[in-house]
């Protein structure tokens, strides 16, 4: 868990139709790979094909909190030294912090 958070901390992104992957994503947010060039038919200049693609992070936000629950079982289930009980919770505590969001509104009540 703590090195899927560290990898989800120093991801690339990539894009979703050609595959190009970028330290940092594009100000833009679409790939800026050029797949090819042609001669336009109609003024004679050559133009250059852009891919359309859009941009995706590498590491998904599931791929970091997947074993959280899964760590909190074999805890109690099988124990553990003090240490790893610690780092666990550390760890567990810095998944949450990183991916809260602070806008999302949870149902209360039905209506």
């Amino acid at each position: 868990m703590r090195g899927n958070l560290r990898a989800f901390g120093q991801q690339k992104v990539r894009c979703t139709v050609c595959g190009a992957s970028y330290r940092r994503a594009p100000l833009g947010g679409k790939c800026r790979t050029e797949l090819e060039t042609k001669k336009n038919p109609f003024t004679g200049e050559w133009e250059l094909i852009m891919c359309p693609g859009n941009i995706i992070l590498t590491v998904p936000y599931g791929a970091v909190k997947k074993y959280d629950g899964l760590m909190e079982d074999i805890i109690e289930m099988y124990g553990c030294d003090p240490y790893i009980a610690g780092l666990y919770e550390q760890v567990s505590k810095w998944v949450k912090e990183t991916f809260e969001d602070p806008t999302s509104k949870t149902q209360s009540r039905l209506l």
